[in-house]
């Protein structure tokens, strides 16, 4: 289990105070300018950080700017995500339709562009998780 966090553009910023804090070197870092053509993400945050994944105990902590066009702007407090990687495609999809039931499906599981299987939903409490599985071998 990892956490997930987001930001309203100061991502890289954040990360690099936890690198500060903890020391290590980040596992990952793409920027939207890096992702695939036709991201609805506008000019002046093309830059910003589509994905950060820093190594931090059994785990990692996790982290984007969210683009204006995605979804409303992350609320401090609010923002963040419980990101799991089941062991498999159907314990997965099992867990994903447990949580999401009587919630709301955010992304719907579904082959990604970075070679996983992917889906995001908020559970009928209000928390928000994300399911991740590897597809490449």
């Amino acid at each position: 289990m990892n956490i997930y966090l987001f930001f309203n553009g100061n991502c890289h910023e954040v990360f690099e105070f936890y690198r500060s804090v903890f020391g290590g070197d980040f596992a990952f870092v793409t920027t939207f300018r890096e992702g695939p053509d036709g991201m609805d993400v506008a000019e002046d945050e093309l830059d910003n950080v589509m994905h950060i994944s820093f190594p931090l105990g059994s785990g990692f902590l996790m982290g984007s700017d969210v683009p204006a066009a995605f979804r409303p702007p992350p609320v401090v407090g609010d923002n963040f995500s419980i990101s799991l990687e089941p062991s498999s495609v159907e314990e997965m999809e099992e867990q994903f339709a447990k949580l999401s039931d009587g919630g709301n499906v955010t992304t719907p599981l579904e082959k990604q562009f970075w070679g996983a299987y992917h889906g995001s939903c908020t559970d009928k409490f209000g928390i928000s998780w994300q399911f991740n599985y590897s597809l490449q071998e």
